[in-house]
């Protein structure tokens, strides 16, 4: 599994040890405040709570629980289908009771949008759980399946195709399983997010979010015009901790404009079975650090990739690598290919296209306290 690390989240206050490590390192104070502010709301406590069972009306008890001022909507074991957007509110967290127990089921249907945004910058995707422009709304113990009556999503290992869209001829699953768009101090933990229309995850032109040990398998849709991504756009001090992703396109760190930068996010503790992608135009400094990145033989990138000259923005500047296990295999292991190899060392990803330099080059020795954010716990 992963190597050992965060328990659940970063210090609020961190100052780098040395002055030259602030000089090499000058985001570490941002990696650390990165993720929901304050945290996730105490499971117990004397927050108002409503629980429900299957046959009950979830987006309205949110809706009530949101107008009352907040608190928790605890779902009863069973299947929950969802045949229109279930709309998430501030102050309001959606529980269940375990992610083998509790089951969202999406059965929305969704045509490719583009790359059409609405009159307020946001992408036009049929979602299946969406936040938008909300604080302090959560998503906690559960599992968000895409209709489980469909077949299977193609893998490469039992399709010579699968990074492909459409399906089986089928074009109406451009549906995201969960986004978060505009949002602050939002966040998801303890989930699984299972054979996706397109997108398991959208985190979109938002702040301080955290997904915390989720796991993320399967994507229908994961052909070129940019799908099936685990996707962190135009989003800042995002924080993604012990992620179990596979059998998607990227994991991918990108787009930023004037009003939100793609920059001071954090994926650690993670074990990915796809490549993590600084796919176009970041703003730099974002953090991969203590991850396990088995990119599999059937897999069409390495452990760490870019967009494409021509067609996409290099990565930012400041883009760090440090203490990862991240390995091209082949299905000859002589092939095998280690990139970011020394737990000694900081890599950056490097900021443009010339293909003459490795993606991952060497940085800078290890910072002197083993760590480029601080932990907690």
């Amino acid at each position: 599994m992963v190597a050992p690390g965060l328990a659940r989240g970063f210090a609020a206050e961190a100052v780098p040890d040395p002055m030259s490590e602030a000089v090499l390192f000058p985001a570490m104070i941002e990696w650390s405040r990165a993720g929901c502010r304050g945290g996730f709301p105490d499971g117990g406590g004397p927050r108002p709570t409503v629980r429900l069972s299957a046959s009950d009306d979830l987006q309205a008890a949110v809706d009530r629980m949101a107008g009352n001022g907040g608190g928790r909507v605890v779902l009863a074991p069973g299947d929950y289908p969802l045949r229109e957007t279930l709309i998430l509110r501030s102050n309001v967290t959606v529980r269940g009771s375990g992610v083998q127990a509790t089951r969202l089921l999406l059965l929305q249907r969704g045509a490719f949008p583009g790359s059409r945004l609405d009159d307020h910058g946001f992408s036009t995707w049929t979602t299946g759980i969406l936040a938008h422009r909300v604080q302090l709304a959560f998503l906690e113990n559960l599992s968000i399946a895409f209709d489980p009556a469909l077949p299977a999503p193609p893998t490469l290992r039992t399709h010579k195709a699968a990074f492909v869209n459409d399906p089986e001829g089928r074009t109406d699953l451009y549906v995201v399983s969960v986004r978060f768009s505009g949002c602050e101090d939002c966040g998801l933990r303890d989930c699984r997010i299972l054979n996706s229309g397109s997108h398991p995850l959208m985190i979109e032109a938002s702040r301080h979010v955290s997904v915390l040990r989720t796991e993320i398998d399967g994507s229908h849709n994961k052909g070129d015009l940019g799908n099936g991504y685990v996707n962190v756009t135009r989003s800042s001090h995002v924080l993604l901790s012990h992620l179990q992703v596979r059998d998607v396109r990227h994991l991918s760190l990108q787009n930023s404009d004037e009003r939100f930068l793609c920059r001071y996010n954090v994926l650690v503790d993670s074990h990915l079975e796809v490549d993590v992608n600084y796919h176009n135009g970041d703003a730099g400094h974002n953090l991969v650090q203590d991850c396990r990145i088995d990119v599999p033989p059937w897999h069409w990138w390495g452990p760490f990739a870019a967009g494409v000259a021509g067609q996409h923005r290099p990565p930012g500047p400041g883009n760090l690598v440090f203490r990862c296990d991240a390995t091209r295999t082949y299905s000859d292991p002589a092939r095998n290919r280690r990139e970011a190899p020394l737990p000694e060392r900081v890599y950056r990803i490097r900021d443009h296209f010339d293909r003459a330099v490795p993606l991952v080059t060497d940085y800078a020795p290890a910072p002197a306290r083993g760590t480029l954010c601080s932990r907690e716990g």
